[in-house]
């Protein structure tokens, strides 16, 4: 009866190992791979925060080297690839805006002369 229990323990130890990989590492690996297929992901005009925070449109990528303009004064950065923390904007998703306000635009002028 002895062995059984230590058996038992054992037992108990590895649904405890697999329960807390299923619940928290497995996770974790899934959301770094995510994050770094995003900042591979990465393209010129991408708009971009930094993980400390500052807000910046890319203008330039050089193998492990970003550069962003961050301002209205387009004060340029250069960082790290890894710095990255998220893309807010992405090159396609602003040329659709564009293109949505582009066409927005032609509507309300195409009214202006309708009702002229």
């Amino acid at each position: 009866m002895e062995q059984f229990g230590q058996y038992g323990m054992i037992i108990y130890l590895v649904i405890i190992f697999a329960v807390m990989y299923f619940i928290m590492i497995r996770p974790q690996r899934k959301q770094e791979k995510q994050q770094q297929a995003m900042i591979n992901a990465v393209k010129v005009g991408d708009e971009i925060i930094t993980i400390g925070g500052v807000h910046g449109k890319i203008t330039k990528i050089k193998d492990n080297d970003i550069t962003i303009v961050t301002s209205m004064q387009k004060t340029s950065l250069e960082i790290s690839r890894w710095a990255i923390k998220d893309v807010t904007k992405y090159v396609e998703d602003i040329k659709a805006e564009k293109k949505t306000l582009d066409s927005k635009t032609l509507e309300e002028a195409e009214k202006a002369k309708e009702e002229d």
